[in-house]
């Protein structure tokens, strides 16, 4: 298992190049708890004063097996310190085992290779899709927290942004 804190404050390279493309409309980066809770990375600001909550992903932890799909994680396992202040993984909160995906960001940002480009997807829109479509393949990874892959025929592409 990865350690949070000590990669949080190196970055992904996803996030280096989101911070790079973008910096003319970042607010901030998310505080730890931000990103641990509410499940975003970055706050930023439109022209017309909408703040909008971004998580970013990086292309490589797209599956080789599924590459015409969108990843989401729906349920996360918690590990380490946060599982031992609950006692263990069965007496963490069910609303703190949600994945990503059914967090506060308002739009989930996925590089494109390594360029500094993105697609951008809106989270509810990503949930929409899992909710209307029970028979998504659901894989388990990392620990027991599960991701789906989302195929991209399901998608309507005219909703996603690229930049």
């Amino acid at each position: 298992m990865k350690n949070t804190t000590t990669n949080r404050f190196k970055g992904t390279s996803s996030e280096k190049h989101f911070e790079s493309s973008f910096s003319d409309v970042i607010v901030r980066k998310s505080t730890l708890e931000e990103d641990i809770n509410e499940h975003f990375d970055y706050l930023l600001v439109c022209k017309d004063g909408k703040e909008i909550k971004v998580d970013v992903k990086s292309q490589n932890k797209v599956n080789p097996k599924y590459p015409a799909t969108v990843r989401v994680e729906t349920i996360r396992r918690w590990t380490g310190a946060i599982a031992r202040k609950y006692g263990g993984y069965s007496n963490v909160p069910e609303d703190l085992k949600k994945g990503w995906v059914y967090g506060e960001a308002h739009l989930i940002a996925y590089e494109i290779g390594t360029s500094g480009t993105f697609e951008f997807w809106d989270r509810k829109y990503l949930v929409s899709i899992l909710e209307a479509n029970p028979q998504i393949r659901r894989l388990d990874y990392d620990e027991g927290s599960q991701v789906v892959y989302i195929p991209r025929n399901l998608l309507d592409e005219k909703k996603k942004i690229i930049k």
